[in-house]
């Protein structure tokens, strides 16, 4: 009895709701595209910001069901990266459950936001499909730039300190991301998007503005002194040239060689005088002139055997989001002597596992683990696309993401979990974008063909 009464309740509010969207479509989209970009934009400013996924989490039913687009909400139960973001929220759940630390930090603000920028990204795509990823970008990059400035006007007045922008005594620009690799992790994403638009004749704001803000965000990308995110760049910035030459073989060829020729001589003037006394001149090319006295490499090999040998005791559900400072601590308590002894310099404290796949493995698991890995899979599975199309920006992202994450790890911090999952959220919207013109080319191809037999019996 309840069923049959509540089932056409339940559609008679779907309705009700399905036409309020439609009626207010308008503002329902400006306020949706208004919340996205100030998404990305707020992060320059507070690395902890989440108050737009409220919003957005809020209006992206409403939005779906004002689009009117075929299929645009079942595609969902069959989009493949849907389920994986999904997956790796439910690990980061059994993990915390399983964790046998009893002090498991507060983790749910995260992984819910995980599903929630994923959702945006789609349905954003979904709404604008011509400018969702122009808008992300346009946030993403007059955030950094407003916040350089901010940061210069205040220091002007002396409101504030260069500690409040510079960590610690290594000179390294942070801004008001918390730390150096977080700003260079959002310059060195903003900088491939800026790339592939240029490469490909699209615009931001305008070809000049684009060319200026570029600079800007490299001179940032720079300050950070973030090897990992500068490499990351560098090598997405290749592919993106490689994918759209006509003869991809002699770009390749042409791009390693000129990239070695770049190495020999930021490594020649690193010998000569202004550079050879400057400290973070130094610290940039110490991976070509030391690379094993250089205490990043060590600190990290050092890291990554805690985190392999951590991960093989408890593959399945890992130790928890967050949870590495207590792996590595326990670690070293027990086979601390036996570590130093190994390497030339072991990090005190271990903040992070310093790679992508390590740090799944050792926080989430085989569980969080193997729908990343989908993720990626999906990502790169070749697909018939134009060089100039977002899908193969969307690529570029992830490019960025995967050769950064060789390094660096901070999928448990709020701004790269939304930049990343956003950028699953527009991948899986491009996919559905792609089906529905296949679909309603085959049907077009399905009536001319009728029509055509139609005219040959008339």
């Amino acid at each position: 009895m309840n069923n049959t009464v509540s089932s056409p309740t339940y559609r008679a509010l779907l309705e009700r709701v399905t036409l309020f969207s439609i009626k207010h479509k308008n503002t329902l989209l400006a306020l949706y595209t208004l919340c996205w970009i100030l998404l990305f934009y707020r992060h320059s400013f507070d690395f902890t910001e989440r108050a737009f996924r409220v919003p957005l989490i809020i209006l992206t039913l409403p939005l779906l069901l004002s689009l009117q687009r075929q299929g645009g909400i079942s595609y969902l139960l069959y989009a493949p990266q849907g389920y994986c973001v999904m997956l790796m929220v439910l690990a980061a759940y059994v993990a915390a459950f399983a964790s046998p630390f009893p002090e498991v930090r507060s983790f749910g603000h995260i992984v819910v936001g995980w599903l929630i920028l994923a959702l945006a990204g789609y349905s954003i795509k979904l709404a604008l499909p011509d400018k969702a990823l122009r808008f992300m970008l346009l946030g993403h990059i007059l955030g950094l730039i407003l916040s350089a400035l901010w940061a210069a006007g205040g220091l002007a007045l002396g409101l504030l300190a260069p500690s409040d922008l510079i960590f610690y005594d290594t000179k390294r620009l942070a801004l008001f991301t918390g730390t150096p690799n977080t700003l260079g992790l959002m310059a060195g994403l903003a900088l491939t998007g800026q790339f592939f638009f240029w490469k490909h004749g699209r615009r931001i704001i305008s070809p000049k503005a684009d060319m200026a803000l570029f600079f800007i965000v490299l001179a940032l990308l720079l300050a950070t002194q973030s090897r990992a995110n500068l490499g990351a760049f560098a090598i997405s910035a290749t592919a993106i040239v490689i994918a759209a030459s006509a003869k991809a073989l002699r770009a390749m060829a042409l791009a390693f060689f000129c990239g070695a020729l770049l190495i020999a001589a930021l490594y020649g003037i690193g010998q000569l005088e202004p550079l050879k006394t400057c400290t973070p001149y130094q610290r940039m090319i110490s991976l070509l002139s030391h690379p094993l006295q250089d205490g990043s490499i060590t600190g990290r090999l050092g890291i990554w055997e805690v985190a392999v040998e951590s991960a093989a005791e408890r593959p399945l559900t890992g130790y928890g989001l967050r949870m590495f400072p207590q792996v590595y601590e326990k670690y070293m308590a027990k086979h601390g002597a036996e570590l130093r002894a190994q390497y030339a310099y072991v990090e005190p404290k271990g903040g992070h596992a310093h790679n992508l796949v390590l740090g799944v493995l050792t926080e989430l698991g085989l569980l969080g683990l193997l729908p990343l890995l989908c993720i990626y899979i999906q990502a790169f599975w070749p697909r018939v696309a134009a060089a100039s199309s977002d899908l193969r920006c969307l690529q570029a992202f992830f490019l960025f993401f995967f050769t950064w994450g060789l390094a660096d790890y901070l999928l448990y911090s709020i701004i790269h979990g939304d930049l990343f999952f956003a950028i699953v959220g527009l991948f899986m919207g491009t996919l559905y974008c792609t089906w529905t013109q296949d679909k309603h080319g085959v049907n077009a191809a399905h009536h001319e063909r009728i029509m055509k037999k139609v005219r040959q019996t008339s």
